[in-house]
């Protein structure tokens, strides 16, 4: 039984005639509850929604038709509503006469009819509503399990852009970034700060078209670069996008994969391009299938066409050998490491001679289709073996007729070849004396310790001097200078070709010089300086014992040998050293030079080099003198690391501020952003005390907010990246825009500008940037001026150039302070000088000013008769940037 504790409140006296005009104009079941919990009334709808005839239901107890899960439930709500006097909205399960359940919602209240206090409860049934809910569950379950299940990062933003679901995977993605917090519920552009503009285009183009949006975008963080493919989907309900699922796909793999698929085409189209060899490919029925341009460029513009036949180009007199090569080929199934030679006629002059070799051409399934050819230009080695067979028989004339003894070994240094007359008219030996005998018996024996070495060095460089002596038929010995040569014969065999120039009486003369100079030997010994003496064929002659200490080698290893042998310098400063002399041979006496040498023990030393020619009986020698520069080499050195590293240091500097500045930047702008919300959605339900610390902070956030941008600009000027973007502006609109943004700091201080200008003066500028010149001139003067001050602004056109000033009644500038105050940080600090100014600023803005106006080929300057007489700055910028170059 349901009592009715609460009786303060009269239930509703309903008139009969009212509650049966409600009972018939309702469609849902209308019932009526003694406090005992029975039937008093069912409307007679109850069939229709339950199966039931009112008169089977009447008398009986209510709630043995509620289902036994909700009968606790419905019978605490109608307690409530019986001592609450309220009227109560609550669903369950009824049963049916069938059996099975009604899901069903009841509204309802007490009421007061005939005297008793009845519950009265309108009946709905909602089983439909209910199967939908059911199903609207499932359908989002299978949703959220199918964006789970996807291997790819997902997450979903609805109208406002909050993202409302992600996937684990995106989860896991977002760790590549280092971001880490909770995103559910948060703008997607406040996550993704560093998302470009045209991301939230594409946003809105998908809520606005329905239609699906899928990009590839390239994003960096954190040092980490990766390529997106980005698809945006539209979920659509009753004709309208209510949410987007967003999927990221990372394509870096495959981006890498097609950017270095691009360079290998690139570098084999550039390979075929710009190869000397033309490249040829031919199907098995003798068709060109592909011609690179080389081929008719080696053809001097004949044009070979493409599916014609290859052998109907080729010389007449080839073609059957052509065909045999390519035939053997198929047969044995590889190619002949042996080239094959051809004629082809050009579209001009003679047969062009080609050298030919061929491999296998495979289609995609890798079966052989063809032969790739390669066509080498031959005719120059063709006519230079005609013409070295025409002039053979001339050689071996001249080579007999010669001064110089020639002698050909082979690979053992036994004697092949000798030119016999000139061998008999210097040293008396026949042909048979000496060919098929080791070379080196015809040498003095105390040579032959240095005729090995020179031998070892022959090996190592194919090619070398030296001076020796041989011995004569009648057993006295004359000297020779040497020249040895390395080569292969035509078998591939290693020969030495030694041409010997009798050099006997040079090498009296030289010793005889050197007898004579005892006394400038004695003078050149002692000099802390290397000194050297060579003949004009680079043989050292000579040397002092300094040389020895600064080159490292003893007299006896240098001696008789060419200072090239000896590796001490590249072939750069050999060409250098070959210029000195040809000036020495002019007359000219070349300065000294810097030269890196190579000591024997291989240690690197600096000398400072002279040579001076010296002519004595018809003889031409050089002198070389060097003096060891090394510590002074190593003091430059030091000095020129020290300042590499202050470059360095301040290179690093510059990358700091920038790196810091760039960290700052969002933390400052989401501080900023949050104050600037606070001061202008609930300023009037913040307390005045918390108002105060919001604008501090909000002043502070902008202050910071400024000296970080002017930052990152003045380290885009350092890097040379600050660009410009120019349009045509009206300058007169943004000088008035930029004077009423900072028209309130103006009233603050009660200040008056006053404004100068035409109505419209167009000029091809970078707004922005021309707007952040202005913006800083103009809070400058509102800073430095005291209160009640005045502020004129200026604009005057003459000619293609445009003159802007702004003039200021405040405290002024000295001739000192005027020097510094466009460089970096040149700030003017007046603190304690009790000036009714805002000495606040970084001292950044008037040299990016400056900056900006010498980008846009302008020039900017100021003007101040001195301490408290004001100050007027000026600029002037040319209306169209042509005019700059010219």
């Amino acid at each position: 039984m349901i009592s009715n504790k609460n009786s303060e409140q009269k239930p509703l006296d309903v008139p009969d005639d009212i509650y049966h005009s409600i009972i018939n104009d309702i469609v849902d079941t209308i019932v009526e509850i003694d406090l005992n919990g029975k039937f008093t009334y069912i409307s007679p709808q109850c069939y229709q929604m339950f199966g039931y005839e009112p008169r089977e239901v009447i008398g009986k107890n209510g709630f043995q038709f509620i289902h036994p899960d909700d009968l606790l439930n419905v019978m605490n709500l109608m307690k409530n509503a019986i001592e609450d006097k309220k009227h109560i909205t609550y669903e369950y399960k009824a049963k049916h006469k069938n059996g099975r359940y009604v899901h069903v919602s009841a509204k309802g209240g007490v009421i007061k009819r005939e005297g008793k206090t009845k519950i009265i409860a309108i009946i709905r049934d909602v089983t439909e509503k209910k199967i939908t809910e059911v199903k609207l569950r499932d359908s989002e379950h299978q949703y959220r399990t199918i964006i789970e299940s996807m291997g790819d990062p997902i997450h979903v933003i609805d109208r406002e852009y909050n993202i409302i679901l992600t996937n684990n995977t995106f989860k896991e993605w977002l760790t590549l970034f280092n971001l880490t917090e909770e995103v559910i519920g948060k703008n997607i552009f406040d996550v993704f700060s560093f998302l470009p503009e045209n991301v939230s285009e594409e946003y809105d183009t998908v809520f606005k078209t329905g239609k699906k949006v899928v990009t590839e975008e390239f994003t960096t963080l954190n040092d980490k670069s990766i390529y997106m493919e980005v698809r945006k989907i539209p979920i659509i309900n009753n004709n309208q996008v209510v949410q987007i699922v967003t999927i990221l796909k990372d394509i870096t793999d495959k981006k890498r994969a097609e950017e270095k698929l691009k360079e290998s085409e690139k570098e084999f189209r550039n390979i075929i391009e710009n190869t000397k060899d033309a490249i040829v490919i031919i199907d098995f029925q003798g068709k060109l299938i592909y011609i690179s341009p080389q081929l008719s460029k080696l053809l001097k513009g004949r044009e070979i066409n493409k599916n014609s036949r290859y052998f109907q180009y080729i010389h007449k007199d080839d073609v059957k050998e052509l065909i045999i090569y390519f035939k053997t080929a198929i047969k044995e199934k590889t190619f002949s490491e042996k080239p094959v030679e051809f004629r082809i006629l050009p579209k001009h002059g003679d047969y062009i001679w080609f050298s030919s070799s061929s491999k296998n051409y495979y289609d995609d399934e890798g079966v052989v289709i063809g032969f790739i050819s390669t066509l080498k230009d031959i005719t120059d080695k063709k006519t230079a073996e005609q013409k070295l067979k025409e002039s053979e028989q001339k050689y071996r004339l001249i080579t007999e007729n010669s001064n110089d003894l020639i002698r050909v070994l082979s690979e053992d240094f036994k004697i092949e070849y000798i030119n016999e007359r000139t061998h008999q008219q210097v040293l008396g030996y026949a042909l048979e004396d000496i060919v098929g005998e080791y070379d080196i018996k015809l040498n003095h024996p105390e040579d032959y310790s240095k005729i090995r070495k020179f031998m070892l060095r022959l090996f190592k460089n194919e090619e070398g001097i030296h001076v020796s002596r041989m011995r004569h038929k009648n057993g006295n010995y004359l000297w020779f200078e040497v020249k040895a040569k390395m080569f292969r014969d035509d078998q591939r065999k290693q020969k030495y070709l030694f041409i010997s120039r009798n050099i006997t009486e040079r090498r009296q003369t030289e010793l005889a010089l050197m007898e004579s100079e005892e006394k400038y030997r004695n003078l050149y010994k002692n000099s802390p300086d290397a000194i050297l003496l060579l003949n004009i064929s680079g043989i050292i002659l000579d040397m002092n014992s300094s040389a020895e200490r600064i080159l490292g080698y003893s007299k006896s290893e240098m001696i008789g040998r060419n200072y090239k042998e000896f590796g001490m310098v590249n072939s750069d400063q050999l060409q250098t050293l070959k210029s000195m002399n040809i000036q020495l041979f002019k007359g000219k006496n070349p300065k000294p030079i810097e030269l890196q040498i190579k000591k024997k023990n291989g240690i690197i030393v600096w000398i400072l080099y002279q040579s001076s020619m010296i002519k004595l009986d018809n003889e031409i020698f050089f002198e070389s003198i060097a003096q060891d520069i090394t510590e002074k080499k190593r003091a430059e050195n030091l000095i020129i690391e020290e300042n590499e590293r202050l470059l360095e240091l301040n290179k690093m500097k510059s990358e700091l501020i920038s790196r810091v500045s760039h960290e700052l930047k969002t933390p400052i702008t989401s501080i900023f952003g949050g104050t600037q919300i606070l001061l202008e959605v609930y300023k009037d339900k913040t307390c005045s005390e918390a108002l105060e610390f919001i604008e501090l902070i909000n002043r502070g956030g902008k202050r910071l907010k400024i000296l970080i941008e002017n930052l990152l600009d003045a380290s885009r000027i350092e890097s040379e990246k600050l660009k410009l973007n120019l349009e045509k502006e009206n300058i007169v609109e943004i000088i008035k825009n930029c004077v009423n943004d900072n028209r309130y700091l103006a009233n603050k201080r009660n200040m008056i500008i006053e404004l100068n200008m035409p109505e419209d003066v167009s000029i091809e500028i970078d707004k922005m940037r021309i707007e952040q010149v202005i913006t800083n001139l103009l809070s400058n003067a509102i800073k430095n001026t005291p209160k009640k001050g005045i502020i004129k602004i200026s604009l005057e056109e003459k000619g293609d150039v445009v003159y802007f000033n702004i003039a200021d009644s405040g405290i002024g500038l000295t001739e000192k302070e005027m020097e510094s105050l466009f460089l970096k940080f040149g700030k003017i600090e007046r603190y304690g000088q009790k000036m009714d100014v805002d000495i606040e600023g970084s001292g950044l803005g008037l040299y990016i000013s400056k900056e900006i106006i010498n980008l846009h080929g302008g020039h900017i300057w100021v003007e101040s008769a001195g301490r408290n007489k004001g100050s007027t700055f000026y600029f002037k910028l040319f209306k169209n940037m042509n005019e700059i170059a010219s």
